[in-house]
Protein backbone atom coordinates (compact mmCIF):
# COMPACT_ATOMS: atom_id res chain seq x y z
CA UNK A 1 0.00 0.00 0.00
CA UNK A 2 1.27 3.14 -0.68
CA UNK A 3 2.87 5.07 -3.84
CA UNK A 4 5.28 2.48 -6.08
CA UNK A 5 4.39 -0.39 -3.86
CA UNK A 6 3.61 -3.71 -5.78
CA UNK A 7 1.56 -6.35 -5.04
CA UNK A 8 -0.39 -9.72 -6.21
CA UNK A 9 -3.69 -10.96 -6.06
CA UNK A 10 -4.91 -14.15 -7.08
CA UNK A 11 -2.89 -14.11 -10.85
CA UNK A 12 -2.53 -10.44 -10.74
CA UNK A 13 0.62 -8.78 -10.37
CA UNK A 14 -0.39 -4.83 -9.97
CA UNK A 15 2.32 -1.51 -9.29
CA UNK A 16 0.63 1.66 -7.88
CA UNK A 17 1.82 4.81 -9.21
CA UNK A 18 4.96 6.53 -8.14
CA UNK A 19 4.28 9.95 -7.84
CA UNK A 20 2.83 10.52 -4.43
CA UNK A 21 0.16 13.33 -5.89
CA UNK A 22 -1.20 11.36 -8.22
CA UNK A 23 -1.80 8.54 -5.63
CA UNK A 24 -3.46 10.56 -3.34
CA UNK A 25 -5.39 12.42 -5.48
CA UNK A 26 -6.92 8.99 -7.09
CA UNK A 27 -7.45 7.79 -3.61
CA UNK A 28 -9.28 10.92 -2.74
CA UNK A 29 -11.63 10.50 -6.08
CA UNK A 30 -12.23 6.62 -5.04
CA UNK A 31 -9.86 5.25 -7.51
CA UNK A 32 -7.18 2.81 -7.93
CA UNK A 33 -3.53 4.12 -8.75
CA UNK A 34 -2.55 1.45 -10.97
CA UNK A 35 0.60 2.25 -12.69
CA UNK A 36 1.02 -1.71 -14.25
CA UNK A 37 -1.38 -4.54 -14.31
CA UNK A 38 0.03 -7.63 -15.53
CA UNK A 39 -1.57 -11.26 -15.81
CA UNK A 40 0.77 -14.07 -14.45
CA UNK A 41 0.63 -17.23 -15.92
CA UNK A 42 0.95 -20.40 -13.84
CA UNK A 43 4.61 -20.74 -15.19
CA UNK A 44 5.49 -17.31 -13.84
CA UNK A 45 3.36 -17.42 -10.77
CA UNK A 46 5.78 -20.82 -9.88
CA UNK A 47 8.48 -19.05 -10.62
CA UNK A 48 7.67 -15.93 -8.98
CA UNK A 49 6.70 -18.47 -5.61
CA UNK A 50 10.70 -20.39 -6.11
CA UNK A 51 12.35 -16.88 -5.83
CA UNK A 52 10.48 -15.83 -2.41
CA UNK A 53 10.06 -18.62 -1.16
CA UNK A 54 13.64 -19.88 -0.97
CA UNK A 55 14.28 -16.91 1.28
CA UNK A 56 11.90 -17.25 3.63
CA UNK A 57 13.22 -19.31 6.85
CA UNK A 58 10.41 -21.60 6.03
CA UNK A 59 11.40 -22.58 2.83
CA UNK A 60 9.64 -24.13 -0.33
CA UNK A 61 7.02 -26.66 -0.20
CA UNK A 62 7.57 -30.13 -0.96
CA UNK A 63 4.47 -29.68 -3.85
CA UNK A 64 6.87 -27.36 -5.45
CA UNK A 65 9.94 -30.06 -5.99
CA UNK A 66 8.96 -31.83 -9.38
CA UNK A 67 10.23 -34.95 -10.12
CA UNK A 68 12.70 -34.01 -12.07
CA UNK A 69 14.23 -31.35 -9.59
CA UNK A 70 15.07 -34.74 -7.29
CA UNK A 71 18.66 -35.00 -8.61
CA UNK A 72 19.27 -31.49 -8.35
CA UNK A 73 18.02 -30.97 -4.66
CA UNK A 74 20.03 -33.93 -3.63
CA UNK A 75 22.75 -32.46 -4.61
CA UNK A 76 22.54 -29.49 -2.55
CA UNK A 77 21.61 -31.18 0.61
CA UNK A 78 25.17 -33.27 0.04
CA UNK A 79 26.51 -29.74 -0.73
CA UNK A 80 25.14 -28.33 2.51
CA UNK A 81 23.27 -25.51 0.58
CA UNK A 82 19.92 -26.62 1.69
CA UNK A 83 18.08 -29.21 3.99
CA UNK A 84 14.59 -31.04 3.84
CA UNK A 85 12.52 -30.36 7.48
CA UNK A 86 10.73 -33.28 8.52
CA UNK A 87 7.40 -32.21 7.16
CA UNK A 88 9.31 -32.09 3.67
CA UNK A 89 10.31 -28.40 3.19
CA UNK A 90 12.67 -27.27 1.41
CA UNK A 91 15.34 -24.61 3.48
CA UNK A 92 18.26 -23.23 1.97
CA UNK A 93 21.16 -23.09 4.80
CA UNK A 94 23.10 -19.75 4.83
CA UNK A 95 25.40 -20.74 2.65
CA UNK A 96 22.73 -21.96 0.46
CA UNK A 97 21.00 -18.51 0.88
CA UNK A 98 23.76 -16.61 -0.87
CA UNK A 99 23.49 -18.63 -4.23
CA UNK A 100 19.30 -18.54 -3.84
CA UNK A 101 19.32 -16.91 -7.47
CA UNK A 102 21.51 -19.48 -8.94
CA UNK A 103 19.39 -22.42 -6.96
CA UNK A 104 15.54 -20.89 -7.64
CA UNK A 105 17.09 -21.03 -11.17
CA UNK A 106 17.86 -24.89 -11.22
CA UNK A 107 14.23 -25.27 -10.44
CA UNK A 108 12.51 -23.29 -12.61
Amino acid sequence: MGPGACGTVNNTRYRNTENTSAYISALKAGQLSEAEREHLTPQAKRTELLGLQLRTDEGLPASFIRKQDEDFVDMLQTEGLARRTPNGMLQLTLKGRLLADEIAAGLM
